[in-house]
């Protein structure tokens, strides 16, 4: 398998995109010296049909400026496909605007949010969780017209439950463009990835990434997918919890996207948003600065999609060798 051949490899980034990156990838395969592999539930690799000797290439991929998509990248392609944005709204006058279910947004101003909260008579005790929230779109719980409060639901990666919010504090949700700019990295990357490869955007990127997208494997063997038997399966131990809700809290922040990206349109179907979050949480990269100053245009690190590059089984234990 390759990753037994890794330290022996080297990988080349030449000046100009390799002419792989817009052939069929079966040609590629049947005239080198690598062939696709199953791995198992992480997806496709590669593995190499003889010894490799020290000096020769096994792959070559376009410069990574051009085929890289880091989360900064994610967003920018996403606000050039998603309706433009409109002219920020008002906040809330009251409670009586506002309707249980209905996703709406946190004002961005922490101290216009806390003063509102003041005023409403909500303590200080959970400002912290407060201030983490802000700018974000989230879905109206409950409604208490005697203080023109709202109950918002908290998404599970800022620690689920709910928070208590002043009518004023809040505002009808933004455009979606307007929210791809403030995506998370992960599901910056994830609403990408829907985008390229079932709303037809690849028409709009490098060719290597649309290649690349297209290649991607179909299926993924991630709790994301399990059955109730799989997941039993874990009972008992410490990943059972994690394992049981993770499909639940992704379609949470689904649901989620789809109110403040535009629907189905820009957030695709529950299925299709599965897929592309674990192709994210199973093909994704760090990359520093130090090694991708182009790359990342002086942003300390980013994570980062790799076209090509994550098709190779790797191990980022192994140390380096040049070149790779």
């Amino acid at each position: 398998y390759l990753s037994f051949f890794l330290l022996s490899l080297l990988l080349v980034v030449p000046s100009s995109p390799c002419s792989m990156a817009t052939a069929d990838l079966g040609t590629f395969f049947e005239n080198s010296l690598v062939e696709p592999h199953d791995f198992g539930p992480s997806g496709v690799g590669l593995r190499a049909r003889r010894s490799i000797a020290a000096d020769e290439v096994f792959l070559t991929v376009g410069p990574l400026v051009d085929i890289a998509l880091t989360a900064s990248r994610a967003r920018e392609h996403l606000a050039s496909w998603l309706p433009p944005s409109e002219a920020p709204k008002q906040p809330f006058g009251s409670v009586s605007e506002i309707l249980a279910g209905q996703i709406i947004e946190v004002l961005e101003d922490e101290s216009a949010v806390l003063a509102a909260c003041r005023a409403a008579g909500i303590s200080t005790d959970n400002d912290v969780h407060r201030s983490a929230l802000l700018g974000l779109t989230l879905r109206v719980v409950d409604l208490d017209p005697s203080d023109d409060t709202a109950e918002l639901r908290v998404p599970p990666e800022h620690g689920g439950d709910s928070l208590w919010f002043a009518a004023s504090a809040l505002r009808p949700a933004a455009s979606p463009r307007t929210a791809a700019a403030r995506l998370s990295d992960e599901n910056a990357l994830a609403l990408c990835l829907v985008n390229l490869r079932c709303r037809e955007a690849g028409a709009n990127v490098h060719p290597a990434m649309a290649a690349w997208v297209e290649n991607l494997p179909r299926t993924f063997g991630q709790p994301l997918f399990w059955t109730e038997d799989q997941v039993n399966e874990l009972q008992g131990s410490m990943y059972e919890a994690r394992a049981r809700s993770m499909r639940g809290d992704a379609l949470a922040v689904h649901q989620a996207l789809l109110a403040s990206c535009g629907g189905e349109v820009g957030a695709g179907s529950a299925e299709e948003f599965l897929w592309s979050l674990a192709a994210v949480r199973s093909r994704t990269f760090s990359l520093g600065v130090k090694e991708f100053p182009q790359l990342l245009g002086g942003r300390c690190e980013e994570v980062a999609m790799v076209p090509f590059v994550d098709f190779a089984n790797h191990d980022t234990h192994l140390p380096a060798c040049d070149g790779l």
